[in-house]
């Protein structure tokens, strides 16, 4: 406890010394390290799955209170358009979402691939921040783990850990998917077999604007409700 006091502390003066308001961040996925199954029809999908996903790139734009996780579209490589390789690679590895948060609001939102958008209240995740360090690019990171329960396909309730690692000098609680919460920006995050790595990160003085998805919005529920209906 103490530890994330003290980080969160320094986070907010290094922010208010600074002039930070706002930013982006791009992130590549590193080597997928996947177990291949023995079918050589299905290792062979698998491994062109795989290849989609690590070509993917994506944005993290953020204000102070605000931001908007997306897919880069790479219009020049044809192996990422629109298509079944590409959904299943989303799906699977990397994000078939853009994500929007407005903490001060508390909501966030989900743009699916399929066009729907999901509007939820949002709560902080519980992370659990550790005294592992490392460097991403010149900014000293933390590691941070947040552990969850899910439903698998047998049934049956396993557990889940997400592995962060965040930089307190860049003070903004934000990171990939709808990962946030964290005293400061999430530089690398491991999800399952997924590793999302920074390569770019720009910081402005001025605050910049987040463009939310407009029109109608569905709750979780009705978009579960909906989706099963299709299949």
């Amino acid at each position: 406890m103490k530890l994330k006091i003290l980080i969160s502390i320094l986070a907010v003066n290094v922010g208010f010394l600074n002039g930070q308001k706002s930013g982006s961040i791009t992130y590549i996925i590193k080597p997928i390290i996947f177990e291949l199954a023995d079918n050589a029809k299905q290792k062979e999908l698998v491994t062109e799955i795989i290849k989609n996903a690590e070509k993917q790139k994506f944005v993290l734009e953020f204000n102070s209170y605000q931001s908007a996780f997306y897919h880069l579209e790479d219009l020049s490589n044809d192996e990422l358009k629109e298509g079944p390789i590409y959904q299943m690679a989303s799906m699977r590895f990397t994000c078939d979402f853009s994500y929007f948060l407005d903490i001060n609001r508390d909501k966030e939102f989900f743009k699916k691939n399929d066009g729907a958008v999901i509007e939820n209240i949002y709560s902080q995740k519980n992370w659990k921040i550790t005294t592992e360090t490392k460097k991403i690019d010149q900014y000293l990171c933390y590691k941070a783990l947040y552990e969850y329960e899910y439903l698998a396909r047998d049934k049956k309730m396993k557990t889940r850990i997400i592995t962060a690692w965040f930089a307190p000098s860049l003070p903004f609680s934000f990171g990939p998917k709808n990962y946030n919460g964290l005293p400061g920006l999430i530089l690398e995050l491991q999800d399952w077999d997924t590793t999302f790595l920074t390569t770019k990160i720009e910081i402005s003085e001025k605050e910049i604007e987040i463009n939310f998805p407009k029109g109608k919005t569905v709750t979780q529920e009705e978009y579960d409700k909906k989706t099963l209906s299709r299949n």
